[in-house]
């Protein structure tokens, strides 16, 4: 059992895949980031909303399963610059003071997609269970 929502938060990184290796069809990388996972609260919330804790009978067994049994997994990815990609401040939108809200101009490049492809498919890898004795 992994007692991973007690104590301090931490988290593990792996940057195996963060240089640049033209064979794989993108520029620059990511780091995975495995992290301790979530409490009781946030663990039963996401079990539902990913429909792994069912209402009704089944829902104690199922979460007393999911609880305290898993990890968590992101893969932080690198955007290059560019140009398209903007922060601005909103001609129009104002908080209560009148300041102008900030206005983000965000578009995927074609390298962003390829690395994240690539960090969504070697996950999928990483994720499998290991086999058992």
């Amino acid at each position: 059992m992994l007692d991973r929502h007690r104590g301090p938060g931490n988290c593990i990184w792996s940057q195996e895949f963060y240089e640049t290796d033209r064979s794989r069809g993108f520029v620059r990388g990511y780091t995975f980031e495995f992290s301790r996972g979530q409490g009781p609260v946030m663990a039963a919330v996401h079990g539902m909303q990913i429909g792994r804790l069912p209402w009704g009978a089944e829902h104690h067994r199922a979460y007393r399963k999911l609880f305290c049994h898993r990890t968590g997994m992101v893969a932080i990815c690198e955007d290059l610059p560019e140009e398209h990609n903007t922060v601005t401040l909103d001609p129009v939108l104002k908080d209560s003071t009148g300041i102008p809200s900030p206005k983000i101009d965000y578009a995927l490049s074609d390298n962003s997609r390829c690395m994240l492809d690539h960090a969504i498919s070697t996950r999928t890898v990483m994720s499998k269970p290991l086999p058992t004795a």
